[in-house]
């Protein structure tokens, strides 16, 4: 940006600093705003939001991604506590049910011993 000086010494009246720089500083404002409000500047506004909003919305997934995986690891948890009582509660059937066979053959045989036979 240049300015144009009014005297050889470069001192200026008042009324030459407020004539002199005025159209140069309206020429370079003009020049700054054709810039901005080129559709090259537009579109990099434009992209620069865009790039803002899909920055955001990334990390919005991670959060959404970060709390479904916590979620998911308190579910995968749960099942395998699940499976591991299942695994118990059918050992304990098993057990219960080799007791009552073996019970249930010393019935038979006290039975057959306390039977008389003819």
């Amino acid at each position: 940006m240049q300015f144009a000086t009014g005297s050889s010494d470069g001192q200026h009246s008042a009324a030459e600093m407020k004539k002199e720089p005025m159209p140069v500083l309206t020429a370079e404002a003009n020049r700054l705003k054709a810039v901005y409000m080129s559709p090259e500047q537009e579109r990099i506004s434009y992209l620069e939001r865009k790039l803002i909003e899909l920055m955001k919305a990334l990390e919005n997934e991670k959060s959404e991604n970060e709390r479904l995986t916590a979620a998911l690891d308190e579910r995968d948890d749960m099942l395998s506590e699940s499976r591991t009582e299942l695994i118990q509660a059918y050992e304990t059937s098993m057990q219960i049910r080799a007791d009552m066979l073996e019970l249930l053959q010393y019935y038979t045989m006290t039975q057959k011993s306390e039977t008389p036979e003819d």
